[in-house]
C-alpha cells in the first residue's frame, strides 16, 4: 500500500495534479505510521520473549550496500562492525532486534522530516520526493527482515511459548487486516 501510494503521488506530481499528490502524500504518510506501529510492536513483543527461547536463535547480518538512504548505510556499516565481536547467538539476535527496531524509528523520523519538504516542493520535484522513495525502499527492506527474523525466532520458542507470543500478537494483527470485513459481508 505504501508503494503504491507513494508512487502515485509521485505520478500526480509529474503530471500536474498537485492535490492529488498533495492527498497521495497523506495516505502514504498515514500508512507508513500505521506500518511502523505494527513492526515496533513485532520487534517488542520479540524482546519480550527472547529469555524464552530454548535454542540458539539464528541470526542474519543484513548488508549495507542494500540500502539506498545515506541514514541507513551508515548505521548498517556500523552495526555490522559491531556485531563481529558479539560470539554468543541471543546477544547477536538481540543486537538485530534493536538494530531493526531502530532502524525504523529511525526511517520513520526521516520521513517525517522529508514529507513537508515533499509538500512544498510539489511544483519542483526531486530531492525530497527522492529522500522519500529512498526511504521507502530501506523500510521495505527493513520489514522483510523483520518477518525473516519473527520467523526463525518462532521455531526457538517452546510450544506453549509460541501460543502466548501468538495470543499477544492477535490483537494487534486483527486490527491491522483490513479484509477481515470482507468476511463478515457474506
Amino acid at each position: 500500500m505504501l508503494a503504491v501510494s507513494l508512487n502515485d503521488a509521485m505520478e500526480e506530481r509529474d503530471s500536474g495534479n498537485l492535490e492529488n499528490a498533495k492527498n497521495l502524500l497523506h495516505l502514504t504518510a498515514s500508512e507508513w505510521e500505521r506500518l511502523a506501529g505494527v513492526l515496533t510492536f513485532l520487534l517488542q513483543v520479540t524482546s519480550d520473549y527472547l529469555p524464552l527461547a530454548r535454542a540458539a536463535v539464528p541470526t542474519r547480518t543484513m548488508d549495507a550496500a542494500r540500502f539506498r538512504s545515506e541514514t541507513m548505510i551508515e548505521y548498517v556499516r556500523l552495526h555490522e562492525w559491531v556485531d563481529q565481536f558479539l560470539f554468543r547467538n541471543k546477544l547477536r539476535f538481540n543486537l538485530q532486534v534493536r538494530i531493526l527496531r531502530r532502524a525504523v524509528e529511525t526511517l520513520t523520523e526521516d520521513f517525517r522530516q522529508a514529507e513537508p519538504r515533499a509538500h512544498s516542493a510539489l511544483e519542483d520535484p526531486p530531492t525530497a520526493w527522492n529522500r522519500l522513495d529512498r526511504d521507502l525502499h530501506d523500510l521495505d527492506l527493513i520489514s522483510k527482515e523483520i518477518f525473516l527474523t519473527l520467523r526463525s525466532f518462532l521455531a526457538c520458542l517452546p510450544d506453549s511459548a509460541a501460543r502466548k507470543f501468538g495470543a499477544e500478537l492477535q490483537p494487534v494483527l486483527e486490527r491491522g487486516v483490513r479484509s477481515r470485513a470482507w468476511s463478515d459481508v457474506g
